[in-house]
């Protein structure tokens, strides 16, 4: 996998795009049972029609508190596994927008799935649109239907251009 610095990829991250983490923490080797690499995904999100955010970029991932939004610089900066960008290959700016609003629409009112993440390790639960874990709140956002994948597995879809590694 390519390297590429984050302040340089930043202008090319847009709405939609996949981050993916591998991570080394107890809850990321549980993970790394079922999904070989990838222990985590979140879903790119620009928003430069607010004044002044033109050059950020945010991570909408649904966490332990459920899904929520954090400055993807931050994470970079001090996420301790590797952090990693999949830009989407082929969708209109109408289709990243969609997907955007989708994430950004279950903030606040869907929480995590602790028991679809345990589930995951036995079985393939069905994407809900409520409680959510991290690849589930990603195919919610993207209109995915069937049963939820792991981060791994959507990191092969075709609908992903290079992963890149973003460094600090």
């Amino acid at each position: 996998m390519r390297k590429v610095s984050y302040a340089e990829a930043r202008g090319f991250i847009d709405t939609g795009d996949a981050i993916l983490f591998h991570g080394h923490s107890l809850l990321g080797a549980i993970i790394q049972l079922k999904s070989k690499f990838w222990t985590h995904i979140g879903i790119a999100i620009n928003l430069p029609q607010f004044e002044g955010t033109e050059k950020r970029r945010w991570l909408a991932e649904s966490i332990s508190a459920g899904p929520s939004l954090t400055l993807l610089s931050k994470k970079v900066e001090q996420y301790s596994g590797i952090v990693a960008w999949a830009p989407l290959k082929g969708f209109t700016k109408e289709q990243r927008n969609s997907i955007g609003a989708s994430a950004l629409n279950y903030m606040g009112v869907a929480g995590y799935d602790y028991f679809g993440l345990f589930a995951q390790l036995i079985a393939r639960p069905k994407v809900e649109d409520h409680d959510v874990i991290c690849s589930e709140y990603f195919q919610v956002a993207m209109g995915m239907q069937g049963k939820v994948m792991r981060p791994d597995e959507i990191a092969k879809l075709p609908y992903f251009h290079e992963i890149l590694e973003l460094v600090a």
